[in-house]
This record gives C-alpha cells, structure tokens and sequence, in this order.
C-alpha cells in the first residue's frame, strides 16, 4: 500500500518509538519534550518562540482570538485551502475572504488581493501550499504591511527553511502532513511577545489512541496488499480506535471542541523523533503537485493496484463533500481554484517515500 493521505511518513522506527512512549505513561503529559522541539526549531525559525497545540483549527482560533479584533473585522484565506482554516476563522467571528490563486505554487495572487481589498480586512493568512513559497509573497507582506494587516504565514504543507519570516507562523503536524505527531500544531511569533495557549488538558483515552497510531498504520501498510491490513484499517475506523482527523460537526463546517487541548510531552517527543530524520535529509515537504485532465480514472487506475495519491484538494475548502455555504465560500468567487480543484494530484516527495519510480510508471 503507497498512500499520501494515510501516514505517509510513518516507518518502522516510528511506530516502535511510539509504542515504547506508550509503555511510559510518566511521559505522556509532561517533560522535556517541549524544550527539546524548540532546541532543535530554533535553527529553522532563528529568533522566533512556539506555542504549541492538540491541532492546527485549535492553534488558529486561539491566536485568532488573541487579536482582539473590532465586530465585523474580515480575514482574506485562500481560495484553495481547507476547512481547519475557515472554521476557526469563522469561529472567531471573522468574516472570510476568499482570494483566488495561480497556478505555479498554488498560493492566493497580489491582483486578488487588491481585487477584493476592502477595509474590514484585518487579518491575512498567507498560505505555502505544498510548502512552495508564494509566487507574490513579497510583494503581498508589503501591501499588507501598509495597510497595517496582520499577516500569519500558514507553513503547515512544509516550510523552506531560512526564509526570512516577521509575522506569526501556522504549523501543523498532523498525520499527513510532512512531519508528524499524528497530532499537533504550533503557532510562532518573534521572541519577545506574548503567545496564547491551550488549558484544557487531552484525555487519556484520547491520547492513548494517537499513539497507537503510529504502530497501527505500519502494520497496515505492511499487510494492505494481501488484504490484512485492508481488514484491519476498516475495523480500526469502525471502532474508532483510529481517531478520525475531522469530527462529524468539523465534516458539516462547525466548529467543534473536540480536539481544542494542550500539546502533551508524548506527541512532543513523537514530533522530534521525526523533526531531526527530516533534518538529517533536508526534507521539508512530502508532496508534489501535478496537473492532469483525467484525475478520476487515473486514480482509479493506481487505486486497484493500492497506490492512493493526494487529493489536495477537491474542492476551494477541502474536504469533498463540506457544505460550501458553511464556510461561506460562493461558488465562482475563485475560477482558477475552482478549475485547478478538478486536476490536481498529490505525488509523493522525498528520498524515503516508497516506490516513487513504480508510481511514475504507472502515470
């Protein structure tokens, strides 16, 4: 089984790692974790200081909130992203803004923006899909800057590290993304300001099944191909021993409390274990983004043979199927999103992604 969108990342190395933390119970809330992640962030994000999170949605409407923002403020998101920015946001009782994108990294334009500027704009968050550098990034932190608007760089695809950054950052480390705690996120900003963060404290059983995650999903994916780990993966989401990354409010558009906690120690540790391999091989991405016309049979094709590509995304405000007015989004708002939805595929990246060549050939 080769899969983009179920722990692409995970190895062997990982799951035993995380099954030795779930024999440490002592480890599971509190220790060095947290100060061991920011030793080695510190070089990716020279001067900048993390707060960390259960989950990205939580991570942003925290630091959205923190704002303080006059009623009817607005926030301009991209017109490709996905729910876990917009709910937040609308959670937050901002109104969103949905920016068109091009082509060549995915990420909203300048003449969008300008397009759609209007006042009650207070906050801006520029997303790096697929961990590409916005083609107008420059030139959109300026016209922000002008304008006095909070700017939060979304790096949750992936990161270039030493890119030179001045406003908040939003990192997800969810499990696919390219590093992963199977859960996790983390907000950064300059050292010297405050950072909000999460209280409530994530439940036993709650953490106990993410980290069972790791061991599960490489077992998983060792037997899918002859049909154990295909039985094993429908039971674990039967049961929900494998906890699902939306919940059913999140799947309609709402928010919901549900994964809004603190970042415990274990996933802490789980998250370094990764950071430094990925270091090791400067790999800060996990996805390749490709344009074809004929998506659906392709991925019907690879299907049958058990490779399973990204989506990202199916829609303006991934995943398929959320109710579209939820997230306030109108349809047409942003034509070239709405297109490059239709085509894109997800290949994976990176020297220890399986069977890349066996892929290619197959596309």
């Amino acid at each position: 089984m080769i899969s983009l969108d179920f722990a692409p990342n995970e190895k062997k190395d990982d799951a035993f790692y995380s099954l030795s933390l779930l024999l440490q119970p002592h480890l599971w809330r509190r220790g060095e974790g947290e100060k061991r992640l920011n030793d080695v962030m510190s070089p990716l994000f020279p001067g900048f200081a993390f707060s960390y999170f259960f989950s990205g949605r939580a991570a942003l409407f925290h630091l959205l909130t923190s704002f303080h923002l006059p009623k009817d403020s607005a926030i301009a998101i991209t017109g490709f992203t996905c729910s876990a920015v917009a709910i937040p946001a609308i959670r937050a009782e901002l109104h969103p803004v949905y920016i068109d994108i091009e082509k060549e990294t995915f990420a909203m334009t300048l003449a969008d923006v300008q397009k759609k500027w209007n006042n009650s704009i207070r906050v801006l968050i520029l997303q790096h899909t697929f961990g590409l550098v916005p083609r107008d990034r420059d030139k959109i932190l300026a016209f922000a800057k002008e304008r006095h608007i909070i700017v939060i760089e979304d790096l949750a695809h992936g990161i270039s590290p030493h890119l030179h950054y001045d406003s908040y950052l939003l990192l997800s480390f969810g499990r696919s993304k390219w590093i992963s705690s199977v859960f996790g996120a983390a907000i950064g900003h300059p050292k010297g300001k405050s950072l909000p963060r999460a209280t409530r404290v994530v439940p036993a059983s709650l953490l106990i099944r993410a980290l069972l995650f790791k061991p599960l999903s490489v077992f998983i994916q060792a037997t899918y191909d002859i049909y154990i780990g295909k039985i094993k993966l429908w039971f674990c989401r039967k049961t929900q021993l494998i906890v699902p990354e939306l919940s059913q409010e999140e799947k309609k558009g709402k928010w919901s409390n549900e994964y809004d906690y603190d970042f415990p120690n274990a996933l802490a540790l789980l998250l370094l274990h990764q950071l430094k391999k990925r270091m090791e091989k400067k790999q800060f991405k996990n996805r390749s983004p490709r344009l074809i016309n004929n998506r659906d049979e392709v991925l019907a094709r690879l299907a049958k043979k058990h490779i399973f590509l990204g989506r990202w995304y199916t829609q303006p405000v991934a995943p398929l199927g959320l109710p579209l007015d939820s997230v306030r989004y109108q349809k047409g708002s942003c034509p070239i999103a709405e297109d490059v939805c239709a085509h894109i595929i997800n290949l994976p990246l990176g020297p220890d992604m399986p069977h890349i060549q066996k892929i290619i050939d197959e596309l």
